[in-house]
């Protein structure tokens, strides 16, 4: 099972969850929002409850590109759960009628129409390691992900773990 990420409202929320002292100033503004996620080791006095990834110190962080979205996470504290709208290893659903086979299984299911995103979904990048990045996922935002970092004096690590 992969692990959940957590929808942020704000950049600005991420030190409540996660270790971002050793971040370049803002590296995270102008990642995001949009088709990132980003992991990051939790804080030691990390918001989030135990029960969310138990077993991992890391945790990957997404502020989507969606206003809808976003009110959702301001609504409910500031973070909302995240996972994929479709089974693990298939393509990322978007339009609703395409993970409908899952709707027994949600509490509930908004239609905002067909997402204008690629079915690539996010780029996935380990920032744990201070001044150097991991891509562990290309996703759809790959080149300007890499372009950024590397604007901000980041360095890649040995390994590109998985394509989308």
């Amino acid at each position: 099972m992969n692990p959940l990420a957590v929808c942020l409202a704000h950049t600005h929320d991420f030190k409540k969850y996660s270790v971002t002292e050793h971040l370049p100033e803002g590296l995270l503004e102008e990642l995001l929002p949009g088709p990132v996620t980003v992991v990051l080791m939790r804080g030691e006095h990390s918001l989030l409850d135990e029960c969310l990834n138990p077993g991992l110190c890391s945790i990957g962080i997404r502020i989507p590109d969606s206003s809808f979205i976003l009110q959702v996470a301001e609504a409910f504290g500031g973070a909302i759960a995240l996972t994929s709208a479709n089974v693990s290893g298939q393509s990322s659903s978007i339009r609703i009628d395409e993970f409908r086979m899952l709707w027994p299984h949600c509490a509930a299911v908004f239609d905002a129409g067909e997402l204008p995103s690629s079915r690539d979904g996010s780029t996935v990048v380990d920032l744990t390691v201070p001044g150097i990045y991991k891509i562990l996922r290309t996703g759809s935002a790959l080149d300007s992900t890499v372009a950024v970092l590397e604007n901000h004096g980041l360095k890649t690590a040995s390994t590109t773990v998985q394509a989308s």
